[in-house]
């Protein structure tokens, strides 16, 4: 709206200023602070305790937001709400595609 009225120096201030805390933001939730939920979908083609992936998931020390299981003829289907944060994520997704009987890992 700055831009659009004219006042090209405080628009350029206020984008400036936005891609800043965007910035700040990333660093932060990269070095392990903070972090957004994530979906984290995990199919396997037989049914794994409870307790052996809530023990899995439990290294990484995930907020869990929500939990649900489904089951289709073909699969068990794991879907968490979670909030962890980059690093430990990447590292929950190399462990679980490493589990026997993994159909599907995926993060929204």
């Amino acid at each position: 709206m700055a831009f659009g009225a004219g006042y090209y120096v405080v628009g350029v201030l206020t984008t400036a200023q936005c891609l800043l805390v965007f910035f700040v933001d990333y660093l932060f939730e990269k070095r392990g602070f903070g972090g957004h939920a994530r979906l984290v979908t995990i199919s396997f083609d037989q049914r794994l305790s409870e307790e052996k992936l809530t023990e899995l998931l439990a290294r990484f020390r995930p907020k869990t937001e929500g939990f649900e299981i489904s089951q289709t003829p073909l699969a068990f289907t794991y879907v968490f709400r979670v909030r962890i944060n980059v690093q430990d994520l990447d590292e929950l997704g190399n462990v679980v595609r490493h589990l026997e009987g993994v159909l599907k890992f995926q993060v929204e």
